[in-house]
């Protein structure tokens, strides 16, 4: 370190260009009273490179000689900070570029003032600096690496540096420079004061251990401020630090408030640090600085709050512009609290706002020993499948999905990307990155990935070398420094695509996954070499993960992952590796979120610290990973508060955001979760990648804590919303898997069929990769523990303590509930088998209250060993057999496999008054090749389902629904396995099922409202409701547009009926006055025009009758003649006044077979067809102009008769 500062002393010395000799640098007074060092002539006299040092760290001074220096741009895209900075010469004409803490990086002024701060010790930096001018100017702190002090790593600015005090974290890893800002954000050349100069080493990281905390609490937080910003770092100095503080704003603020912190182990602290900010000058007003505060602890003794004793001569200061800084007697304790009184007149108070509490002290100083899960998971290599459902959908993922895969990504140049990297990287040019998405290398990673599983499992030579071939195009594709990022490499100069930034890394908070395509390699690189053995990958990840240590760990970039998955990826190099900077990367990573990180959004889990989030909120892949990721670091590092956070956040999903499939991610927008309780099921979004991450998640909170409900989830999700991403052919694919269909996506309104691909193909790929790994789901290990978690045929081998075990699972799940485990390798040692009793065996199908069943009921399960009964204990889920375990035994037993019906939580909407279907595992849904009229289906409590197996659909278990009390003819169903559906072309499809019959359908007007309150407000709609009519206003064209309230009623349409007709008065039949827009959930966009539209008599009273063909081409494509049911969806229609005022009568709203028929059944005389005039015939053939006599006519083409 001395060497190093010698050299730096050496370049600020020869970097001096005068006329004039200049000192030699020299070492000045280091006393903190004494010692006032300022830019101008002062005594003592400061020269270029005189220096201080103190105790830990040496600062030495900037040049005093004029010359011109920039900051310019390297091949990295970092700034490279001037050899010197030129004196000062009192002009304000040397103010140039401005300068930001969001782009430090630009073009430096030629003049300016400086000093740089070389630490040999980690700790805290104190000093006292004072401008020429006003209390406007500011200061820029730049940080760099020792090892390559030139080049920019971070950079901050500081506000407000009117003669106050400042302190600074520093370690001995980085340079740090200071500079001068004038109130424009410009380096400046006026005179800068420096003094009280001061070091103080840390005795733990940092010192300010609030950044540590396991909770933090407030009395209150406006709903826009944010209570982690207090441990954030960014202090603000008087003004809101990036937007981003926290405040306590209210309408009826109190004078007591407080904060508080709270830490996992014992603390020992003696100073605090606070920094206050106000919007006002009044006391009582708005946001002002408390009027007075103290600092307390908890007595874990006494059990209360207690005053710190504060050190002599110390006192709680108020300021706004400075931190208050108060050091007291050494406190041990878990918790401090600062309790502060709000400034006010006695009735009313000022809110509170605090930029940063900084607490200075130690964390009980333990050694750093990394565990792992308390669990040990059993590696997908020691276990090999036999049965018919999983091995055969294996087999078929390395025959089929994995070759059609790779097809796809040859065929739509993804490999050709890294290609065309290679060829740049060499000097030479065949063409620029050109796919669609940035994330599209991630592709090519995962099927590699998969592929490594899947020869571990079944070896192929074929797919061996093609690894080996992929392997060699990506190695080429690499940086010399390690970067790998096509888009980027490849991408063609001045014309990036648009999410990627101009610097490495700046735009990975938001689109442009270079991280999360780190991460997938990462993943890749790992299961490769577990696989193989072979290097070859796992050398180019090492490569580009010590680039991320590098750049992020060690040069502090402050970009949080935008696309979770690199954390996962980096535990995974850190377990194949053992180099720990990976799993401190992994978790530097997720501390970022929230806190230094640079996006503050729920979208992508930054909205809070991941410590204090407590609700599942955002893209619901990102977030599961995320999660995936605590987990994992919760494991190894011990953090409980990580281990707390995803508690807390489990609980909420599992309890309010988890659908009965297993699928996650409710909204379609963000493709995220929703609010508690909102799981809409044609809208449902559940992408096959987020059940896929709920399945890694949940894996991880068992091998937490041992308990059979993660596997519940795991289960549900693996047979029903993951499967169900991928066809029977294993050649097509549903990016997310609504739990109804109409035919028709509520996504783009396309047709649901399967895909053979996607321009975002994240789905097919991750198929690829997670179906060959299924295996390593089944087994774990703890102690004398052996989990079997998954019931699912094949051979297991498993290291216990005492040596191998070897089960072999004999069963046809999940068809059939016979399990049959025999023992065919031990060391004739006791342990515990711990046999998984499945919730939904055990009368319960999710481990909350989201989903019961209505006929549920604890199971009695008979556990055999060699064919005798055996007593076993029940264990968090678990049924346990404790013996001594010979070669040759058999454990078995029997799982009820009764088809249970299922009711939602009273708060699901959408699930109101509907069952679903289950038997086992599997969730069962009615989809219309099988049920000619999907749109009125029930079921009744009552109703009884009966297995049958089929060999179609590659082989499955129907179950054959009979209603009693049928209604309308539909006394019969017949359900399938949801992960079969849409395998049969373009269909309809339910999972929630009406339990009650629908009666048929009456008019009555109050079951219709506005379809559009733009247009029709639902202030402007009466009801005459003893004679039943409906009685809108609105002008306009289309302006009365009407819905039914359809989520309020359950009626019946037959099938048979064709058109949907409307009878009132006051209605116009012009060309485009009735349109209608939305069909049973279906947006058609532009108004579809009315079929019919006739003016009729009736009662001596002139009405009119607008009528749609529902069957007509384009508007709705039928299945097996079931005509849309509009009393299940949303169907929006608009027709238009003839009143001056816009008020009409609408006497039937009905569904016909005839429109005709429905006329002559009313009585009604006098018809005139407003769009047949001149197409009227008699049956003599002679025309005619009206219908005014009785009589049977023909009227554009068809028979009609008048009474």
């Amino acid at each position: 370190m001395i060497k190093k500062i010698n050299q730096l002393l050496m370049a600020t010395m020869l970097s001096v260009t005068t006329a004039t000799a200049v000192a030699a640098p020299k070492q000045v007074n280091g006393d903190n009273t004494a010692a006032v060092w300022t830019s101008e002539s002062s005594t003592p006299t400061i020269n270029a490179g005189d220096y201080v040092v103190l105790d830990g760290v040496t600062v030495t001074f900037g040049s005093q000689n004029d010359g011109s220096t920039t900051w310019t741009w390297n091949s990295g895209n970092k700034g490279v900070i001037p050899s010197q900075m030129p004196s000062t010469d009192g002009t304000a004409n040397t103010l140039v570029t401005t300068f930001s803490e969001e782009s430090p990086y630009g073009t430096l002024p030629t003049n300016g003032n400086f000093f740089t701060i070389n630490p040999t010790e980690n700790g805290k930096i104190t000093f006292n600096c004072k401008p020429s001018t006003d209390a406007t100017q500011k200061l820029v702190f730049v940080t760099s690496s020792t090892d390559d002090p030139n080049t920019i790593l971070s950079a901050s600015v500081i506000s407000s540096i009117w003669d106050s005090s400042y302190s600074f974290d520093v370690d001995s890893k980085h340079v740090y420079r200071f500079f001068q800002l004038s109130a424009a954000g410009k380096l400046t050349s006026y005179r800068f004061t420096l003094r009280g100069l001061s070091f103080e080493k840390n005795s733990l990281q940092g010192n300010n251990i609030a950044p540590f905390c396991s909770e933090v609490e407030a009395s209150y937080t406006a709903n826009w401020n944010y209570l982690y910003a207090i441990y954030d770092g960014k202090k603000g100095y008087g003004e809101l630090a990036n937007g981003y503080t926290w405040g306590s704003w209210s309408e009826n603020r109190p004078a007591e408030q407080w904060l508080r912190y709270g830490w996992n182990d014992k603390v020992t602290v003696d100073q605090t640090n606070v920094y206050f900010w106000t919007n006002t000058q009044t006391p009582g007003k708005d946001v002002y600085v408390p009027e007075s505060w103290k600092i307390q602890y908890w007595n874990a003794e006494t059990q209360a709050w207690q005053d710190v004793e504060l050190e002599d001569g110390q006192s709680y200061t108020v300021k706004a512009a400075a931190p208050n800084v108060v050091k007291f007697k050494p406190v041990e304790t878990t918790q401090l609290r600062m309790a502060m009184k709000a400034a006010g007149d006695g009735t009313t108070y000022s809110a509170l706002g605090v930029t940063e509490w900084e607490v200075m002290g130690t964390i009980d100083a333990k050694e750093v020993v990394y565990g792992d899960y308390p669990i040990e998971n059993v590696d997908f290599s020691k276990v090999h499948l036999n049965d018919k459902f999983w091995t055969a959908r294996m087999e078929q993922n390395q025959s089929v999905t994995i070759p059609i895969a790779l097809e796809q990504c040859y065929k739509t140049n993804r490999v050709l990307n890294f290609q065309k990297a290679a060829a740049i990287l060499r000097g030479e040019n065949i063409g620029y990155f050109d796919t669609e998405n940035t994330f599209d290398d991630t592709d090519i990673y995962k099927i590699l990935e998969g592929m490594a599983y899947s020869v571990q499992s079944k070896p192929n030579d074929e797919l061996d070398k093609k690894m080996d071939e992929l392997i060699e195009i990506i190695g080429a594709a690499q940086e010399p420094d390690g970067y790998l990022y096509t888009p980027r490499t490849a991408g063609k100069p001045g014309a990036l695509h648009s999410w990627v930034g101009a610097k490495r890394w700046e735009k990975d908070p938001d689109l442009s996954h270079e991280l999360y395509n780190c991460g997938h390699l990462y993943e890749a690189a790992t299961a490769h070499y577990i696989s193989t053995g072979k290097r070859s990958l796992l050398d180019i990840a090492i490569k580009n993960a010590d680039l991320l240590v590098k750049d992020f760990l060690e040069g502090g970039l402050t970009y949080e992952p935008g696309h979770q998955i690199v954390e996962m990826g980096l535990v995974k190099m850190y377990r194949v590796t053992g180099n720990e900077k990976y799993l401190k990367l992994a978790k530097y990573f997720l501390d970022l979120r929230g806190l230094k990180g640079v996006m503050r959004k729920e979208y992508s889990q930054t909205n809070k610290p991941v410590i204090m989030q407590d609700e599942a909120v955002g893209h619901a892949v990102r977030a599961a990973y995320m999660y995936s990721g605590m987990a994992d670091v919760a494991a190894i590092m011990g953090d409980k508060s990580y281990l707390n956070a995803i508690d807390k956040i489990w609980d909420n999903v599992v309890e309010k955001k988890y659908y009965i499939t297993g699928g996650i991610g409710a909204k379609i927008n963000g493709e995220a979760f929703d609010v508690n309780y909102k799981l809409p099921n044609r809208e449902a979004y559940c992408e096959t990648c987020a059940a896929i991450a709920n399945v890694y998640w949940n894996w991880r909170m068992f091998l937490l804590h041992g308990e059979a409900k993660y596997y519940d989830v795991i289960e549900r999700t693996l047979y029903n919303g993951l499967i169900s991403g991928i066809s029977l052919s294993g050649d097509h694919f549903f990016y997310p898997n609504p739990l109804e269909s109409n035919g028709k996506s509520a996504v783009a309104g396309r047709d649901v069929v399967r895909s053979e691909w996607f321009g975002c193909a994240c789905c097919p790929s991750n198929l690829c990769r997670f179906t060959a790994s299924v295996p390593g789901y089944i087994y774990a290990h703890h102690g004398d523990s052996l989990y079997v978690n998954l019931y699912i045929q094949g051979t297991g081998n498993i290291d216990m303590n005492n040596g191998e075990v070897v089960l072999t699972q004999t069963t046809e799940m999940p068809w059939k509930g016979g399990v049959s485990i025999r023992v065919d390798k031990n060391t004739e040692s006791e342990f515990c088998m711990m046999l998984r009793l499945p919730g939904w065996a055990n009368g319960k199908p999710v481990p909350s209250d989201l989903y019961t069943y209505v006929d549920g009921k604890p199971a009695n399960i008979v556990v055999k060993v060699n064919d005798e009964t055996v007593d076993y204990d029940m264990s968090k889920g678990y049924m346990v057999v404790k013996r001594l375990w010979k070669e040759g035994d058999v454990v078995s037993f029997e799982l009820p496999m009764e088809v249970h019906k299922t009711i939602a939580h009273e708060n699901v909407a959408d699930d109101k008054g509907k069952m679903e279907l289950e038997r086992g595992p599997i969730v069962y849904c009615i989809e219309s090749p099988d049920n000619s009229n999907i749109a009125s289906s029930y079921i009744t409590e009552q109703a009884v389902a009966t297995p049958v197996w089929t060999d179609d659909m590659n082989g499955l278990m129907k179950l054959n629904v009979e209603n009693q009390n049928s209604f309308n003819g539909i006394d019969h169903l017949v359900a399938i396995p949801y992960y079969a559906w849409a395998n049969r072309g373009k269909s309809l499809m339910k999972v929630w099922i009406s339990s009650s019959a629908p009666k048929p359908y009456a008019f009555n007007a109050k079951d219709w409202t506005s379809g559009d309150t733009n247009r029709l407000k639902v202030s402007d709609i009466t009801y005459d409701e003893d004679n039943n009519v409906l009685k809108p206003k609105s002008k306009g064209t289309c302006n009365i547009d009407l819905m039914m309230d359809y989520k309020s009623v359950n009626y019946n349409v037959k099938k048979v009926q064709k058109y949907l007709l409307v009878r009132g008065s006051n209605l116009s039949t012009d060309d485009g006055s009735a349109c209608l827009w939305w069909l049973n959930g279906i947006n058609h966009g532009t108004s579809v025009k009315a079929n019919v539209m006739k003016t009729i008599e009736l009662d001596g009273k002139e009405q009119t009758v607008i009528a749609w063909d529902l069957s007509a081409s384009g508007l709705y494509d039928t299945f097996n003649v079931d005509y849309p049911n509009i009393c299940q969806g949303q169907t929006i229609f608009g027709v238009t006044s003839t009143a001056d005022d816009g008020s009409c009568e609408i006497y039937d709203i009905d569904f016909v077979e005839d429109v005709d028929a429905y006329i002559n059944t009313t009585g009604i005389s006098n018809i005139t067809n407003s769009k047949s005039k001149g197409n009227i015939y008699d049956l003599a053939g002679r025309k005619v102009k009206n219908l005014n006599a009785k009589g049977i006519y023909i009227v554009d083409g068809k028979k009609q008769v008048v009474k």
